[in-house]
């Protein structure tokens, strides 16, 4: 089986490419042109991050051999619903929990490569490395597991991460959450679901995605399999927050605003306030350009 990369052309290329637009939405297939260019490449790599593969843009025996037994995905992401994002972005955090063991639901076995741990110290620039490779395995298999597997959708994901959780040195938000007690803002507390004394504290912001109230862990413990209203602080351990995050980012349809390159609209159902959102956009450029 002959290897091909960029600068390749032929009949061989041709089928590559068909093949590629059959796990690629219809707003990012490719021309089958026979000529294996910088468009070619990039498909490419987007279905070895989905495979788990090396991501080298070269479509060797692995790369092919995947792309003959996988099944189609070329029908696309359907949009989203409009609207804010309470529940997630709503503060800044504190140091993280341990990493616990994987919780019910998660995926046993070596987690699949959707980033590396080089690609992921070139987007987050402060984190240290020891700190950024206890959370990649986490990460990698949330994002496996809630299909946040293609370039765009690995780099809103990872932009949006790297803000909230201070590039994953805050698990935990710094602020006590009194400020969302019933006892201090009524409709706040209301609309997170806080209708108890205390539930401000109790469901603090947690996780990389800052999941906060008590509706919203309720929610993400039905769905994820786990007691989080009743144990809210698991959800600052990373083989749980991770986990939520992917949750919370399903729930909100954000891989149709990340296929369609929405930055903008995709900010707004993180934090309604749309704060800080030149600093997540820069490890958005960083992040497109670190995984092309």
């Amino acid at each position: 089986m002959t290897s091909l990369k960029q600068g390749a052309r032929g009949p061989e290329v041709e089928e590559l490419q068909r093949q590629l637009n059959q796990h690629l939405p219809p707003d990012q297939r490719i021309p089958v042109d026979g000529d294996f260019g910088p468009r070619t490449e990039r498909a490419v790599k987007e279905f070895q991050r989905q495979k788990g593969l090396t991501v080298d843009g070269v479509a060797g025996p692995k790369t092919q051999a995947a792309l003959d037994k996988a099944p189609s995905t070329s029908g696309g992401t359907s949009g989203g619903t409009s609207g804010g994002a309470p529940g997630a972005g709503s503060g800044t955090g504190s140091g993280g929990g341990g990493s616990g063991q994987t919780p019910a639901g998660g995926k046993g076995g070596a987690a699949p490569t959707l980033i590396t741990l080089d690609q992921l110290c070139k987007v987050m620039t402060v984190v240290k490395r020891a700190r950024a490779e206890t959370m990649l395995d986490h990460l990698n298999r949330a994002m496996a597991e809630f299909e946040i597997n293609s370039r765009l959708r690995i780099s809103a994901f990872v932009a949006q991460l790297a803000h909230e959780s201070g590039e994953f040195r805050w698990m935990e938000e710094i602020a006590s959450g009194q400020a969302y007690d019933i006892t201090v803002n009524r409709k706040k507390a209301l609309e997170l679901g806080n209708v108890n004394v205390g539930d401000g504290k109790r469901y603090k912001g947690r996780g990389p995605i800052q999941l906060t109230g008590r509706s919203n862990y309720r929610s993400a413990g039905k769905d994820l399999g786990l007691d989080l209203e009743g144990n809210p602080t698991i959800a600052s351990q990373p083989s749980v927050g991770f986990r939520i995050a992917g949750w919370y980012w399903k729930k909100r349809k954000l891989n149709a605003l990340a296929d369609a390159g929405n930055f903008w609209d995709l900010t707004y159902r993180i934090n309604s306030a749309r704060l800080h959102y030149e600093d997540r956009k820069k490890y958005y450029n960083r992040a497109l350009k670190v995984l092309a």
